[in-house]
């Protein structure tokens, strides 16, 4: 059997936990602008929210945690199917988007994405 620390050093080496989290609450604003529309009906999709967990560990313990959120993409559909836009924050017509991950540990130690809002009137997308 492994000791822990046998463990940490051939498994976290090069160790970064990625995942991928379907988020159901999603929100859109200024679109209308955007799309040059007025009173615009919105749905989205989930959004998948792809984040990455990186320990920084040390021999003898974990120092810190970092959160890291590498893709958002979502479906929004436009006056009830009458047009789509595929939101990818990995698209090149987004890249110029700032992603603002304000994901925290909860005080049990969980954590997890809950919610996203994609603004476009800031080119920013939000994820609580």
């Amino acid at each position: 059997m492994k000791k822990f620390s046998q463990f940490i050093n051939e498994s976290v080496i090069s160790s970064d936990y990625n995942f991928k989290t379907d988020v159901k609450d999603v929100t859109v604003y200024g679109l209308e602008e955007f799309l040059s529309k007025e009173d615009v009906d919105i749905s989205t999709s989930d959004a998948k929210v792809t984040w990455i967990l990186q320990p920084d560990m040390r021999e003898d313990r974990i120092k810190s945690m970092d959160l890291g959120v590498m893709r958002v993409e979502c479906q929004i559909e436009i006056d009830d199917g009458e047009q789509y836009i595929y939101f990818d924050t990995n698209s090149p017509e987004f890249k110029d988007w700032e992603i603002d991950s304000q994901i925290e540990f909860e005080k049990d130690g969980g954590v997890c994405p809950d919610d996203v809002e994609i603004d476009y009137r800031s080119k920013k997308v939000i994820i609580n």
